[in-house]
């Protein structure tokens, strides 16, 4: 009889702890359906109707969620008054931001591969990627960075190195352009005799050595950064 009351209070205790498990599986399950709703419920709103306060979550919320779209919209709120009203946040936000809108992270990963065993395909790949970026968003990129420095809280090697790939796919956009060709085609920043080409370069150049600096200030490999700073001949 002993035994049989052990089992059963030992079965008992098996009910209580399932019990206990299925429920906080279900808050958790709520809870995470709780916030990626109000995550996205609030990366519909307008952060153009947003107090500036509002607008650098909404920022933060963006970046966080990978919309391209929503950092897109982040981005127009932020420098929707103009970059000389700006805070130093907010500046550095709206970089963030423009880097993730123009969506060419996970691109330049795969050409950077493909680098490794076609360069033809690579440069083919880079021609293709060039038209998709948007000129004005990097034309205020280069003015917001400008007012920035590798010193600036928040600024990272990442920022910088995907504003140079950006400004180096401006480069090869032009270039295509006037006809003369691709990425393949491109001489180093100056050589160019264009200015649509050579000034994207010449920023290239400049943010390719900032995100180096930030690299090698953290006692980190400078080595990727070169690798692509030399696709575009920056």
């Amino acid at each position: 009889m002993i035994n049989d009351m052990k089992e059963k209070r030992r079965y008992a205790r098996r009910l209580v702890l399932l019990a206990a498990i299925v429920l906080l599986l279900g808050l958790l399950a709520g809870c995470e359906k709780f916030f990626t709703t109000n995550l996205l419920s609030g990366l519909r709103r307008n952060p153009a109707d947003m107090s500036p306060e509002q607008q650098i979550q909404y920022a933060q919320e963006a970046l966080g969620s990978g919309d391209a779209a929503a950092m897109k919209s982040a981005f127009d709120a932020l420098t929707a008054g103009g970059v000389s009203g700006m805070s130093t946040e907010q500046k550095v936000l709206a970089v963030q931001c423009a880097n993730g809108a123009q969506d060419i992270q996970s691109e330049v990963s795969k050409i950077a591969e493909q680098w490794n065993t076609d360069q033809a395909a690579a440069n083919a790949s880079i021609d293709a990627l060039a038209q998709n970026v948007d000129s004005n968003m990097a034309a205020t990129t280069v003015t917001l960075l400008n007012s920035l420095s590798t010193s600036t809280p928040g600024i990272t090697a990442d920022d910088y190195a995907l504003a140079a790939i950006t400004q180096g796919l401006l480069a090869v956009k032009a270039n295509i352009a006037a006809g003369n060709g691709g990425v393949s085609t491109l001489q180093p920043p100056g050589s160019n005799g264009d200015p649509t080409i050579d000034g994207p370069l010449a920023n290239a150049q400049t943010y390719f050595n900032n995100s180096e600096t930030i690299l090698s200030n953290n006692g980190q490999s400078t080595d990727t950064v070169s690798g692509i700073a030399g696709l575009f001949n920056a």
